[in-house]
């Protein structure tokens, strides 16, 4: 068996150190799990009134920008796949109403965040506190950002903008929300259980969920099961850049039936639309994303000097949460903390995450060498 100490060590020590409070990770190959791994707390004892519990498999963490990735571009893929849209469907053929150059902005532009739009603005800000989390809340949000200009000559600039439209997009092409969409057409095919949208409407006790930030203006320590992301919040929870809650394991079934239809394996994904959105060869010069989903950039990218760096792909999410597939490898990396916890400003995480991957891939190897 692979010798998982180093990767628990490494884990330990960087929940002592307050790197994050809890942390719950799964390393695995097409075949199946390698490791699991649950750590600390959910959690500060200072910060929780003493309410923390352990980490256990089906604690939920706030997935964050992981969203982009697990819900709204596999959404977008079964879409296509279903007929409903096709990557250059453009947006004002969906939704009305829109500015002309934004009307004119194909699916794959937003995806590979291309279109020129803004990576981030405070949209929660211009919400009327009684209006915040209401379907009000939301249309809001939803016109302040068909109202922002695109820049002249994009360059790939990350933008939560963007997903918000994709969201909305397929909440438009789909007829109900997104949090059903993906409830229907990921979670249930693959038995995702303890991973979707609203988890306290939708049973999952608070108990169970990692704790996020305390942040004053929302009144202190946000309850768990409330998205950290504040302009999701403002839109009642779900969006297409945020909101999703879940766990390393069933992110790993996730990433398992990814790898199966990039191995032509799967029924639930047509390989095809897969490898099209993968497809590196859509790659901008200085640009790292494909079709919703990152790949390894920079001298050190978080996903290990040991990454396959032409064959990753995987997404960060602000909270501390990550999911990468190396296609290669056949095998994939999840990892969830609540490092916002309890203040954003701690960076540490970016020093961290190298290191885990790096270790957890020396496990990978390990494991298939075993079964060579």
């Amino acid at each position: 068996m692979p010798d998982l100490k180093p990767l628990l060590e490494l884990v330990h020590e960087a929940t002592r150190a307050g790197v994050f409070s809890g942390a719950q990770a799964e390393v695995g190959t097409l075949d199946g799990p390698v490791a699991n791994l649950e750590v600390g707390r959910t959690g500060l004892a200072h910060c929780t009134q003493d309410s923390a519990t352990a980490v256990h498999r089906a604690t939920l963490f706030d997935l964050a920008s992981v969203t982009k990735a697990a819900a709204t571009s596999v959404a977008v893929m079964l879409a296509v796949q279903r007929g409903l849209l096709t990557t250059e469907t453009k947006l004002g053929a969906v939704l009305l109403n829109l500015p002309v150059a934004l009307a004119e902005t194909p699916v794959s532009v937003l995806l590979q965040h291309q279109s020129g739009l803004v990576d981030w603005l405070p949209f929660y800000e211009q919400v009327p506190t009684s209006l915040l989390g209401t379907p009000e809340g939301l249309s809001l949000v939803r016109q302040a950002v068909v109202q922002q200009p695109l820049a002249p000559h994009p360059v790939q600039r990350y933008s939560d903008l963007g997903f918000i439209l994709l969201g909305w997009l397929l909440e438009v092409v789909a007829g109900q929300g997104l949090e059903h969409t993906f409830q229907q057409w990921i979670a249930q095919p693959l038995g995702l259980t303890h991973t979707g949208f609203l988890p306290l409407r939708a049973g999952h006790q608070p108990e169970d969920i990692a704790f996020s930030e305390v942040v004053d203006w929302r009144g202190g320590l946000i309850e768990r099961g409330v998205v950290h992301d504040e302009n999701t919040w403002a839109m009642g929870g779900v969006s297409g850049h945020a909101g999703l809650f879940g766990t390393a394991a069933d992110l790993g079934r996730l990433a398992r039936a990814l790898l199966q239809a990039d191995a032509g394996k799967a029924d639930w994904l047509e390989p095809a639309v897969l490898h099209f959105c993968w497809d590196r060869a859509r790659l901008y010069p200085e640009g790292s994303f494909v079709l919703g989903w990152d790949t390894p950039s920079g001298e050190v990218s978080s996903a290990g000097r040991s990454a396959t760096r032409t064959a990753a792909v995987g997404h960060l999410g602000f909270t501390g949460t990550s999911l990468w597939l190396d296609r290669a490898r056949a095998a994939y990396i999840v990892l969830l903390t609540n490092r916002v916890h309890p203040k954003r400003t701690d960076q540490r995480i970016k020093a961290f995450r190298p290191r885990f991957h790096d270790l957890a891939w020396t496990l990978v190897d390990a494991a298939q060498q075993e079964t060579r």
